[in-house]
Parts: C-alpha cells; sequence; structure tokens
C-alpha cells in the first residue's frame, strides 16, 4: 500500500500562516519555493505537496518562466519517481520537469533514478497560479505480502523487482537466523518455501535482499531489501459439540456442531452420515441438524488445503426416546414359595424393597415375601434418562389344620394316606380352593377297652368301654376254657 506524505499550508508558523522556504540546491534563484521531501522507508509512497506559488528561475529558465524545487530522498528499495500536479489549474502547453537540471521529462512520466539521492526536481512554467504537486516513487522491490500457514505445514515466499542470483533471505526473528533451516532455499532463489513445525512462534519475519531489477528501469542497479511476515497458526483441528442436554422423550432431533481452532482463512464444511467422510455428503454449514440416530463425520478445510492437512471428527448420536422398562413373572405365591422375576429395557436396575429378594440390582431375581408385597424397580439409561415399573407379589396362605381323633379298637379312620387304628400321628397334604397346600395333621388315639380279666367280655361301643360277665367266644377251644376257669367262680 502507497504511504502518502502531505506537508500542511503551515509547518513552522502559526496557524493559518503560509510559510515558504526558498531555494536551497544551487541550481535555482533564492527566492524560488523549495520542498525537502524524504521517501525513505517506504519506497511505494506518494508525497503531495502544500499548494504553492512558483517563482523565479532554476536551470537557466527566462522569464516569463516560473520555477519551483523539490530536493527529494528515495527509499533504498525505489527505482524512480513519477511527477504530476496535484490540484489547482493546469497551466496551458506542454509541461516537463528535470532532475538535476537535466533532461526535460513530460509531467506525468516515471524517471528512473539511481540511489537514493538527494534528488532535485525543478518544475517551471509560466504562469503564477497556485498548485499542489505529487511526486510518487517507484518501487524496484516487491515482497510478497505478509502471508500464513499451519505448524507442520508449508508456505512459498516470493519477492520479485530482484535479480534472482542476487537474493539472499534472512530470519530476523530469532537473532540467530535459526528459521533459515527450515527455508528450501536461502540465496540465489526469487521464490523459497518455509515448513513449519510444531512449537513454532505465532510469527516469524525474513529479510530478503538483492539487486533490483525494473523492466521500467532496466540500467538501475540498487541494492535494495524489504521485509516480509508468515503468521503461523496452530494445526487446523475440528471437534463437534451436540446439543445432547435434552429432557427423556423429547429428543427428536440433534444439532451438531463444528468448532474449528487454527484455521488460516476461510473454512469449508462437508458432513457425511458415516465415519471418516465416508457415506453421503449431506451438509457444507458449520451446523447440522442430524433428524435420525447415527454416526456422523465432518471434515474442513481452509484456504491452505491441500498443502497443508484437513481435519476429520466423528461422532455417534442417539435419541433420548421414551425410556420403558417390564416387569413379567408369577405375580401370585403360597406362603413359603418363591417366584422369578424378569424385568427387560435397559441394563442397570435398582429394586426396592431389597428385603426377601435373591438380588436388589439384577435382571432376574427370586423374590419369596412372606406376605404380600408390591416391588419396585428403577431402570437407568446410558443416557440418564430412567424408567419405572411394579408388581404386586400377592401372597396366598398355606393352611394346617390339627385334628386329635379317638376310635375304638374295632374302628378305622383315613390318615396318612390310609386307614389307620393304630395310636399315632398322621399328616396328610391336599390342595386347597386357592392353590396352596393345605395340611392336616390327625392325632389318632385308639382306647383300650382291655381290663385284664379273661373272664368278663370287653367291649367298646360308642367310645365307651363296657365289661360283662358273659361269654364272648367265637370257637369251641374258648368255650372250653371259659367253663373250666370263670365258670360259677
Amino acid at each position: 500500500m502507497k504511504r502518502i506524505l502531505a506537508l500542511s499550508g503551515c509547518i513552522f508558523g502559526l496557524l493559518g500562516c503560509s510559510f515558504i522556504a526558498h531555494s536551497q540546491s544551487g541550481l535555482c534563484d533564492v527566492d524560488v519555493p523549495f520542498y525537502a521531501v524524504d521517501m525513505s522507508g517506504n519506497p511505494d509512497s506518494i508525497y503531495i505537496s502544500p499548494q504553492d506559488v512558483r517563482n523565479s528561475s532554476c536551470c537557466g529558465a527566462v522569464f516569463p518562466d516560473r520555477c519551483i524545487e523539490f530536493e527529494i530522498t528515495l527509499d533504498a528499495g525505489a527505482i524512480g519517481i513519477k511527477f504530476d500536479i496535484y490540484s489547482g489549474a493546469v497551466p496551458p502547453g506542454a509541461l516537463f520537469y528535470q532532475i538535476n537540471c537535466g533532461t526535460l521529462i513530460q509531467v506525468g512520466d516515471v524517471i528512473c533514478l539511481s540511489g537514493q539521492g538527494p534528488h532535485t526536481l525543478t518544475f517551471c512554467k509560466p504562469g503564477n497560479n497556485p498548485n499542489q504537486y505529487a511526486i510518487t516513487s517507484i518501487p524496484g522491490v516487491a515482497a510478497a505480502p505478509d502471508t500464513y500457514t499451519l505448524e507442520g505445514c508449508s508456505t512459498i515466499l516470493q519477492v520479485t523487482g530482484l535479480v534472482d542470483s542476487t537474493v539472499a533471505w534472512m530470519d530476523i526473528t530469532s537473532g540467530s537466523a535459526f528459521y533459515n533451516t527450515f527455508l528450501s532455499c536461502t540465496s540465489g532463489c526469487l521464490n523459497t518455501a518455509l515448513s513449519t513445525q510444531p512449537g513454532f512462534p505465532s510469527f516469524i519475519d525474513f529479510e530478503v535482499c538483492g539487486m533490483i531489477y525494473s523492466s521500467q528501469c532496466p540500467t538501475i542497479q540498487n541494492y535494495a531489501c524489504d521485509t516480509l511476515r508468515v503468521f503461523i497458526n496452530p494445526t487446523l483441528q475440528v471437534s463437534i459439540s451436540p446439543n445432547s442436554n435434552l429432557p427423556c422423550g423429547t429428543d427428536s432431533a440433534r444439532l451438531l456442531t463444528a468448532q474449528v481452532t487454527g484455521q488460516s482463512g476461510a473454512i469449508i464444511y462437508e458432513w457425511f452420515n458415516a465415519f471418516n467422510g465416508s457415506g453421503n455428503s449431506i451438509e457444507n454449514d458449520s451446523i447440522f441438524l442430524a433428524l435420525s440416530p447415527g454416526d456422523y463425520s465432518v471434515i474442513v478445510k481452509d484456504s491452505l488445503f491441500p498443502a497443508c492437512s484437513r481435519d476429520t471428527a466423528n461422532i455417534s448420536i442417539q435419541f433420548n426416546t421414551e425410556p420403558s422398562i417390564v416387569i413379567s413373572g408369577n405375580p401370585t405365591i403360597c406362603s413359603g414359595d418363591t417366584t422369578i422375576l424378569n424385568v427387560s429395557g435397559t441394563n442397570a436396575y435398582s429394586w426396592s424393597p431389597s428385603s426377601f429378594l435373591s438380588c436388589d440390582s439384577c435382571a432376574v431375581v427370586n423374590a419369596f415375601p412372606p406376605v404380600t408385597t408390591l416391588y419396585h424397580v428403577l431402570g437407568t439409561y446410558a443416557n440418564g434418562c430412567t424408567a419405572a415399573d411394579s408388581i404386586l407379589i400377592s401372597v396366598l396362605p398355606s393352611q394346617t389344620v390339627n385334628r386329635q381323633m379317638v376310635i375304638c379298637p374295632q374302628e378305622r379312620i383315613f390318615a396318612g394316606g390310609g386307614w389307620q387304628n393304630t395310636s399315632g400321628v398322621y399328616s396328610d397334604i391336599f390342595i386347597a380352593a386357592n392353590g396352596c397346600d393345605s395340611t392336616i395333621i390327625t392325632s389318632l388315639i385308639v382306647l383300650n377297652c382291655d381290663d385284664a380279666d379273661p373272664c368278663t367280655a370287653d367291649q367298646c361301643v360308642n367310645l365307651v368301654c363296657h365289661h360283662s360277665s358273659g361269654m364272648i367266644a367265637t370257637n369251641i377251644a374258648d368255650i372250653l376254657w371259659w367253663r373250666e376257669h370263670c365258670c360259677c367262680r
């Protein structure tokens, strides 16, 4: 960019005054307006003078010519100038200026100049109308503009306007030319590649010097230098930020945002419906609205691609759909029995109450409550959503009936699975109307009516023992024995 140098109408005087310096080069009369123009420091600059009136003679000009004089110091990188009338009435006729009272040069044309000078420019023309004048410095060397790259990447540094065999590149940031070792060429080249590495500073300045060459001024052989800056950004990196904190049961879409660091210039985004840039290309923005769960990826690259690497980020999303768990199993048991309960829907559970369960965090549990109990189970999903279910385990009673039975010796009752006429305790199990076992325990007493008198007849009638002196016999042997031992006593 050109630098504009302008002198105000009052440099040394008070506000509103007009100060005129007069000839100092010796080439003009002492009352010719004179301006010193310092254009060093920038070979591509423009000087605009204050408004002034020409006066007297330079370089032997005769009246009615009137003159103005400029002493110009150029930058080392400049190869010439161009002189123009910037404002005010343009004098009629041909317009010429001279350098050091040399060849006449038409106003608006470029003159090549060797060295920084000072060079004395004079302009003479009849008339005394006030004018402003413009002097444009013509640069001989134009380094590439400041550029940028990424860590671990390379960029090309260029310079024009120098004789390539005289060019020398120098790192002026490290103080030891350390970064010269990362240039592909340090001398005799108009172009050189800088290869960066992680840990480099945020910028590196290089100075490039050489002999000026310009097709406009091929005879000028000035030695000039210029500097350029290379900005170094961190390696291009991308990550995906999903808005995952949505209420459970309301998640039907997911907004994905690609977050990039280390970019140089504009970023190009490309989303895919699979990992690592495979699948189909589905979006070219920094954000993407995923309407279905699955695998997604985004590839980013900047203006340095393909010279510098791109980066890829992957994400797999699942929607927080309405959670649901279900308990299955027999809800009714008999007292003392066990039922198996199954829960499905996720893989993390918590049962309550935990008493009379074989496990309080399992998907399959054995439940054996002594009384009717309501069990709850809470299932937790990987996304933090939860669901619950309950089951009422009804415990039916198992009855036990105790009975005491008394019978005569000649009687029998059913107990212990058969007909009994022996004293003892007998147990029988039946299926009750509610489906549970019912136990009957029988304590059996068989009366003993034997009075130990062989001559009396012992009988049990209606659970009452009777003893008579009559003979009760069923065979002839018993009759004979009774007559012999019991009769007539």
